[in-house]
């Protein structure tokens, strides 16, 4: 679980004042989930909550009182901050039966949310296979800078279609 735009708040009203955030955050989370689960902070604005229901029923009962609770404004300073959460959940054994596996399938699910903007995503296949072909496609594109092949053409007929809509010339 990710708390977003953090940086935005350190940015705008100081390190102090986020760090107030994330402990009247967590503090409210956990006060509302320790009947379920627990909260710990992995680090920054990150955490994990491990809970051990017996149906999806209770997970969905978790989540809802994590995103009811983050829905809250936070007064801190006399300024009243709105949480917004990205939340991806990985499943002991469906997923791994290994405790870094796991942090790490719910880690690619909560990175997924953050950039679909979604408050929630569960762990699925095609989220590694994701993650692979973007480093894969990323170290060839290093590679092909640092080899000097990297070459990019522009299709002359799309950018005067682009340039008539916008006014420019090629």
């Amino acid at each position: 679980m990710d708390l977003n735009d953090f940086k935005q708040v350190n940015d705008t009203f100081g390190h102090h004042f986020g760090d107030q955030l994330l402990i009247a955050t967590a503090r409210g989370i956990q006060q509302n989930i320790s009947n379920y689960a627990s909260l710990y902070r992995i680090g920054g604005d990150e955490f994990a909550v491990l809970t051990t229901y017996q149906s999806a029923n209770g997970l969905d009962q978790c989540v809802d009182i994590i995103t009811k609770v983050a829905k809250q404004p936070v007064e801190i300073d006399d300024q009243f901050i709105n949480v917004r959460l990205s939340i991806g959940v990985s499943h002991y054994p469906q997923d791994s039966v290994d405790m870094h596996e796991l942090v790490r399938f719910a880690d690619l699910a909560m990175y997924e949310a953050k950039n679909t903007k979604q408050t929630l995503i569960f762990y699925h296949d095609k989220l590694i296979q994701k993650e692979s072909n973007f480093l894969l496609m990323t170290t060839k594109i290093q590679t092909a800078i640092e080899a000097g092949s990297f070459f990019y053409f522009i299709n002359r007929l799309f950018a005067q279609k682009v340039a008539k809509s916008m006014a420019w010339k090629p």
